[in-house]
Formats: C-alpha cells, structure tokens, sequence
C-alpha cells in the first residue's frame, strides 16, 4: 500500500499576497522564489500606490491649513535670504508675487501629482534595481531582475498605506506631515537639515525596508542579518546624499555665509 501524499498546497492569490506580505513576508517571497515571474505581482502594487499618492495630493492640498502652511513657509525663506543679503526686498517681493499668482491650489496639486507619479514609478524600479545588484554582485546569488520587482512591488503595499496616513495625519494637524521624526519637531524648515533628517527618520519608510530585507534575504537564500546589512548600508548613503544635497541648496541660498 502506498503511503499517503499531501495534496500540492495551491498558490496564493494575488489579493492573499498583498495582505499576507504584511503580516509573513517570508512565506509570500518563498512563493514568489519558486514561481514563474508574474507581471501582476508588481504592476498592481504600483497602480495602487499611484492612485492612493495622488489622491493623498489632491486631499491634502485640499486643505486651506495645508496652504497657508506652505505660503507661510516661502514667505520665511525669502525673508531669510533678504536678511542674508543674498536678495533684494524689491526681489523678495517680486518672487512672492510670482508664487501668488502661479502656485494657487490648482498649480499646486498638478505639480504635487506630477511629482508623486514620477517618484512612485521611478523608486519602484530603482529600488528593485538595488536588490538584484546586491544579490549578483554582493551576495552571488542568481535571481532575475523580474523577481527583485516582484519583491518591491509587493512591498509597495506599505507605500499606500503610507499615503493614507499622510493625508488622514495633514487633514487632522491642519499642515503638510508625513509619519517621520519630523512630526514631533514643530513646524516644517525647509531649510533645516535637522529636519530634513527628522523626515527621513519615515514609520513607514522602516516598515518597507524591513520587508525588502525579508525578500532578499529569501531570494539569495541567505540569513536576514546579511541582508540587513545591505539595506542599512543603502540606506545611510541615500539619506547622507539627501542631507548632503539640502545642506549646500540652504548654503547656497545664504551665499555660503
């Protein structure tokens, strides 16, 4: 008599995986290693973060707070320049007229969706791109690249999520916040590099992260602690570029004094 076999455990739906990577990532990537490449894993993801991020833009900028906040703000950077003699008063009037009559909440919204639309899809590949080089390069392992956007993709859901928080956060505080350090640290500078870091201090920044170490920890077939170390690494070098790059356009907009 032949011994029993358990039947093939069926694979998970696409709407399974999206919930699931947030509560056990491994097994979604464990999936996902050992199946065909499939499209939707990560197309969806980024349609959805498309259409929540652009949504989170025309709410939030929806919000008379929201704008006045942003006024605000320029109007203390050109103050600022004046006093450092970098610009006229004549100037700093003439910018703020300029900001009067073309960043009305129209203009504002279309450039805020723009903007999102264009990081969403670009930081989709981006990212992805980073994972496969750490698998090939740094970690011998061999995984297509379609895998690695696969992994991002479904990551992705911590992105959405991201852009509710955001709006549900700026619509209760009545200004521009994003669930970061920065959030506890009083009024946004735009020219503070403090806070500059403060925002890259993100929840759901961390959140996302944790989950990419997951996969590519899964995809190269390595312990998570080397995978950690990757995408730490990976991240002090984009926030030290980020805070590098706030810290000479504040320079420059002092004349370096």
């Amino acid at each position: 008599m032949e011994p029993a076999t358990n039947p093939p455990v069926p694979p998970t739906s696409l709407a399974g995986r999206l919930f699931n990577v947030l509560a056990a990532p491994g097994e979604v990537f464990d999936e996902i290693k050992s199946a065909p490449v499939t499209t939707a894993n990560w197309l969806l993801p980024l349609l959805l973060a498309l259409i929540t991020g652009i949504a989170a833009v025309l709410v939030i900028y929806s919000q008379p707070a929201v704008l006045q906040q942003m006024h605000e703000q320029q109007t203390k950077v050109l103050e600022a320049k004046v006093k450092a003699g970098t610009m006229t008063q004549a100037q700093a009037d003439q910018a703020e007229a300029m900001m009067d009559k073309f960043g009305g909440p129209g203009m504002t919204k279309f450039i805020g969706c723009i903007f999102v639309a264009i990081f969403v899809v670009l930081r989709l590949f981006w990212l992805a791109l980073i994972l496969w080089a750490f698998g090939k390069w740094l970690l011998q392992a061999n995984f297509a690249y379609g895998k690695a956007l696969e992994v991002v993709g479904l990551a992705y859901v911590v992105t959405i999520l991201g852009s509710v928080a955001c709006a549900l956060l700026s619509i209760a505080l009545g200004k521009l916040v994003t669930a970061s350090a920065a959030l506890f640290a009083g009024d946004m500078d735009p020219q503070s590099v403090m806070h500059t870091f403060l925002q890259s201090l993100d929840l759901f920044d961390f959140w996302m992260f944790g989950i990419l170490t997951v996969g590519l920890a899964r995809l190269a077939s390595v312990a998570w602690t080397k995978a950690l170390s990757l995408i730490i690494c990976y991240w002090l070098v984009m926030e030290g570029i980020t805070i590098g790059i706030s810290w000479f356009f504040t320079a420059l907009g002092n004349g370096f004094k």
